[in-house]
C-alpha cells in the first residue's frame, strides 16, 4: 500500500490509525500500519518509536531495540525514545532482552537521561 498520490493518505493519518489500532489492543492492524509507513518512510521518527513500543509489548526485544534504535539515531536527543529503551529493559528483564547484546547501548540511554538538563 503506497502513501501519498494514488495511495491510502499521508502518513500522519496512517499514523493515527496505527496508535489508535496500537491502543485499543488490535496489535496486527497496527503492526501493518507501521510497516507500511516504514515501508515508503524509512525514517519516520514516530512510527519507529511506536513500532519498536509494539514489538517490545509482543515479547519481540531484539526488534524492540533496532527499531528505538534505528530513531535514535535520526534523533539522538529525542528523550521520550530514550526513557523506552531503559524503560524495556527493567520492566520485562528477560534472558532474551539481555542476551541481545545491547546492554552498552541502553546504558548509553540511561546515561544520557540522567545527565540531560532541561533547557526550559
Amino acid at each position: 500500500m503506497k502513501i501519498g498520490k494514488g495511495g491510502r493518505g499521508d502518513s500522519s493519518q496512517l499514523l493515527r490509525e496505527a496508535i489508535a489500532a496500537h491502543q485499543g489492543g488490535k496489535f496486527f492492524k497496527a503492526r501493518k500500519l507501521y510497516e507500511t509507513i516504514l515501508a515508503d518512510d524509512q525514517g519516520n521518527v514516530p512510527a519507529l518509536h511506536y513500532s519498536g513500543i509494539l514489538e517490545a509489548q509482543q515479547q519481540n526485544p531484539a526488534k524492540a531495540l533496532r527499531l528505538l534504535d534505528r530513531a535514535l539515531k535520526i534523533v539522538p536527543n529525542a528523550a521520550d525514545i530514550s526513557i523506552t529503551m531503559p524503560c524495556l529493559v527493567f520492566s520485562r528483564p528477560s534472558r532474551s532482552i539481555r542476551s541481545t547484546g545491547w546492554r552498552s547501548r541502553i546504558r548509553e540511554q540511561a546515561c544520557f537521561l540522567f545527565s540531560a538538563r532541561p533547557t526550559h
